[in-house]
């Protein structure tokens, strides 16, 4: 996507909980500053450089830009999931203007974890326990 393209397409999106450069220059929402990439920053040299033939599952995607970084360093395969619209609206759009193929879905992580038993090599569950009605399921 070009970033006039980019520049459009958030045009009609409403704000996001997170600040991605998603092409030169066009940030998603530069009032949340270095979020999410302080956070990444912290965890980042802990994640393998090279993740391919490894499988990632995101819980509590967001804007899905944790999976994104995941697959950008060869994950085979990555699986975000999230249960609000707009985060997977979100989550499709920076896949999309980042070109990186990640599987999103929308659902309950409760839900999605009771249907899918699909071992991760990786999961990722940044932001998202204090929301659980069950944390220890």
């Amino acid at each position: 996507m070009t970033p006039d393209e980019v520049r459009q397409q958030l045009s009609t999106m409403g704000p996001w909980h997170h600040n991605v450069e998603l092409a030169p220059g066009v940030w998603t929402n530069p009032r949340m500053g270095r979020h999410p990439a302080a956070r990444w920053a912290l965890i980042e040299p802990y994640v393998p450089q090279d993740l391919r033939g490894k499988t990632v599952l995101d819980l509590g995607c967001s804007s899905a830009f944790f999976s994104a970084m995941l697959k950008k360093r060869g994950a085979d395969r990555v699986v975000a999931v999230d249960a609000v619209d707009s985060a997977i609206s979100e989550a499709r759009f920076l896949a999309r203007a980042l070109e990186t193929p990640i599987e999103i879905v929308q659902a309950d992580i409760y839900d999605f974890l009771a249907e899918n038993k699909t071992p991760f090599d990786y999961v990722i569950f940044l932001g998202i326990f204090y929301h659980l009605r069950s944390p220890l399921f």
